[in-house]
């Protein structure tokens, strides 16, 4: 299950999704690998899916007595759920509720700037805190990079992105940020 969380985070979605299935034939009661399957439905546009396999990540939570941290991940997952549905301010309320259990979760973080870029608002303070949160994202880390206005920032950004995510979906526009570093 970790590494399905950590290829997931790398935007490795096929490696992670293998991982999550071996995690779940292990335990098919992990929470964390229903989370994380929901997550790579939502990237692969399944929003159903995604539905249906936070719907028993949450049960199962709830039956372990998750942590803090894991009930943080699911309310922002339930959030980007609501998002990618078009209902930004559903998804604003879940991405407060996550930072209500975890001040440091990187995905309610990514979330609120999703929000403020759909809504053009100022997205930085929200990227910053993403990328320097519990476990970032690589797209949080390369939307900030995409962001930044040029200067060192913006290069450590692009080079942690490239570092995380050679292959990631931002890479090639990265790449861009990052050849004007050299």
């Amino acid at each position: 299950m970790l590494l399905g969380r950590l290829q997931a985070q790398a935007e490795q979605d096929a490696d992670a999704a293998s991982s999550f299935a071996q995690a779940l034939r292990f335990d098919e009661r992990d929470p964390e690998a229903h989370v994380g399957r929901a997550l790579l439905a939502m990237r692969a546009g399944d929003l159903g899916g995604a539905g249906r396999g936070l719907e028993r990540a949450l049960e199962l939570a709830s039956e372990v007595g998750a942590s803090p941290e894991l009930r943080a991940r699911l309310e922002a997952a339930r959030g980007r759920l609501r998002f990618e549905s078009g209902s930004f301010a559903d998804a604003r309320e879940r991405a407060s509720a996550a930072l209500a259990l975890d001040p440091r979760c990187a995905e309610a973080q990514l979330l609120l700037a999703s929000v403020t870029i759909e809504q053009g608002g100022d997205a930085l303070p929200a990227l910053r805190a993403a990328a320097t949160g519990a476990a970032p994202p690589a797209e949080a880390i390369g939307r900030l990079a995409l962001r930044l206005p040029a200067g060192a920032e913006a290069c450590a950004a692009a080079r942690r992105y490239l570092d995380a995510a050679p292959r990631g979906y931002d890479a090639d526009a990265v790449r861009a940020v990052d050849a004007r570093c050299r």
